[in-house]
């Protein structure tokens, strides 16, 4: 756990001041011209938020004016903010070398934090925490910093691992990509305890959303094929003493849903499954079926009353299949960051932002 990270720098920021204008894309308005793709999103509250793609911008006020804080040649895959000032961003996991970006003052600054391995997934904690999973496959090394990134700690796990979060320096979680496992520590990662696994058939992971010390969202992934995934969405009230199976799909091409889902409301065909938790009671899932309407649809389910019910929308007006970033402040205010194909034929596209103020059952298109 006392091992640090070696961080090399690897890249230089060119920040650029103002955004391209909005383009009419047929029934719909791509997030500006000049941005081929979007595909982060990170809302800190409903008026701070940042989205990623082929640069960063960021709001103040709700989205209704946008800065371009950050171009670079790298596409920006996820963005994690642990307050207003303080956040991260990276590049996929398949950039070399990989892209880490800290900033300290809301983002009109960006300073390269390169990491020896691509970051997976991140977790913001306040203004100096942050965990973070490294690996370019399904799983990877957990690493903590306590000091905006100046230094990581490796954190030793049973096996790697795709996703963890932190409730605080003591109780955190993880899952594990061996079986598809749930993990739990109580003292800072010292000593883990399985809280719940899929089996020795699921080498799949996950990802996992903490809120609090005895609520917990687990998305157990399952096997990946003909244009769809398995997955099954687990919640617990009672850290991880009694699960909840929420919602399952089990797919002719990805196979059985991970774990015991039974009496799971069915979940949506396709693939890019995201998890986006803001409570005990509220949790949501974007996914999308890739061949379906032409250019493919995106899906959005939800639940607001711990998985006891689940709902799940129609295709998402305006919006194609394509990876997806998604972050709710509330469980009515949401953002989801993608692409759409401007034409088909030339297979040109543009990034696509949309908001909603009721929990998904409308959305807005947003102007950079």
């Amino acid at each position: 756990m006392r091992r640090t990270v070696s961080l090399l720098l690897i890249a230089v920021l060119t920040l650029g001041a103002g955004a391209a204008a909005p383009a009419s894309i047929g029934h719909a308005t791509a997030a500006g011209a000049r941005i081929p793709n979007l595909t982060a999103v990170d809302f800190f509250d409903a008026q701070h938020g940042w989205v990623g793609g082929n640069g960063i911008y960021a709001t103040t006020d709700g989205g209704t004016h946008w800065t371009r804080q950050y171009a670079g040649a790298t596409a920006i895959a996820g963005i994690a903010f642990g307050d207003r000032t303080h956040g991260w961003a990276w590049g996929d996991t398949y950039t070399k070398p990989p892209l880490l970006l800290h900033t300290t003052d809301g983002g009109a600054h960006w300073t390269p934090q390169p990491s020896t391995q691509p970051v997976a997934s991140l977790q913001a904690v306040g203004a100096q925490g942050g965990y973070a999973v490294l690996g370019m496959g399904p799983g990877g090394s957990l690493v903590r910093t306590t000091d905006g990134g100046v230094h990581w700690h490796v954190m030793s796990t049973p096996k790697p691992v795709t996703s963890a979060c932190f409730i605080n320096a003591a109780n955190g979680w993880a899952i594990e990509l061996q079986g598809d496992t749930v993990l739990r520590t109580t003292n800072g990662g010292r000593t883990w305890t399985q809280r719940l696994s899929a089996g020795s058939n699921f080498q799949y992971g996950g990802q996992i959303a903490c809120i609090g010390t005895q609520n917990v969202w687990a998305l157990l992934y399952g096997g990946v094929g003909m244009n769809q995934r398995s997955y099954s969405l687990f919640h617990t009230a009672d850290a991880g003493l009694h699960w909840r199976a929420v919602v399952a799909l089990t797919s002719a091409g990805g196979g059985p849903a991970p774990g015991n889902t039974g009496g799971a409301a069915r979940g949506a065909d396709g693939e890019g499954i995201q998890l986006d938790a803001v409570s005990a009671g509220t949790a949501f899932l974007v996914s999308g079926c890739p061949p379906c309407g032409g250019a493919g649809e995106t899906y959005l389910g939800s639940t607001h009353d711990s998985g006891s019910t689940w709902h799940t929308s129609p295709p998402i007006p305006h919006l194609d299949f394509s990876p997806t970033g998604i972050s709710f402040t509330s469980d009515r205010q949401g953002w989801l960051a993608s692409t759409i194909f401007t034409s088909l034929s030339a297979g040109t596209r543009a990034g696509m932002l949309l908001s909603t103020g009721n929990g998904g059952a409308t959305w807005t298109v947003r102007h950079l």
